[in-house]
This record gives structure tokens, sequence and C-alpha cells, in this order.
């Protein structure tokens, strides 16, 4: 992604047990609208970019099975500025924007995370810090 080249920040992707080609294209485990989920991961990726000064992003999609369900998991990590476990609740929250981070945040309006909320809830899924 040009944004990590950019900054020069390690963009890592994991596909564990997923057929990396395979991810969103007629799945037989995955049932979902292939744009929406998408915009969920490009929007946690390019959070954690944003956010992300020096070192990496790591971006992690697997399958953890439970009987017959299967559940897609996404997680992200990165080595950016953190946030205080205050500041953890207004994350997901329309015009969740967080002070703190103004200056590196310069053209963010706090909707980006309460949509990816939305669109996870609406698959019955959870989406969490």
């Amino acid at each position: 992604m040009q944004q990590a080249e950019a900054k020069g920040v390690r963009l890592v992707t994991e596909f564990p047990n997923i057929e990396e080609d395979n991810l969103l294209k007629h799945s037989p485990w995955l049932y979902a609208d292939e744009h929406r989920i998408m915009q969920v991961l490009l929007n946690l990726q390019s959070n954690a970019l944003k956010f992300t000064a020096a070192g990496s992003v790591k971006v992690r999609v697997s399958i953890q099975a439970d009987g017959d369900d299967q559940d897609l998991v996404v997680s992200v990590s990165d080595t950016g500025t953190g946030i205080s476990e205050a500041n953890q609740a207004r994350l997901f929250k329309l015009f969740g924007f967080i002070e703190e981070t103004q200056e590196i945040n310069t053209n963010g309006i706090g909707l980006g995370l309460a949509i990816c909320k939305m669109i996870v809830e609406q698959y019955g899924g959870s989406i969490t810090v």
C-alpha cells in the first residue's frame, strides 16, 4: 500500500489458514458482501497506518471453527502511538474523534470505525480494541 511505503512502515498481511486468492471469491465458507468486507479491512488497515509513524502494521485474517460454525477473524496490530483506556470507548462511536490525535489525524472526522462496527454487527459479528 502506498501509504505504508511513503511512511517507511512495514505492512504485513497474514492468512494462516486461508488461501489468500480465495478470501472473498465465491468461498464456500464465507457469504458476505465483498465490498463491505473489503471496506472494513481497508479502513482498519488505513487507520493503523495513519497512527503508525515507524515500525509495522500487521493485518491477520483467519478462520476460527467451532463445530459447524466458522467465523472470519481479523486482527490488526501496529507499533503506533496507542490509545488511552479512557479513549478506547469512543473509538467505535459516530464522530468518536479523539482530540489527542488532532496533530496526526488532520482529515478524519470519526466515522470510519463507527461504520466498520455497523457493518460487522450487521453480519452478526463484533469489533473490539
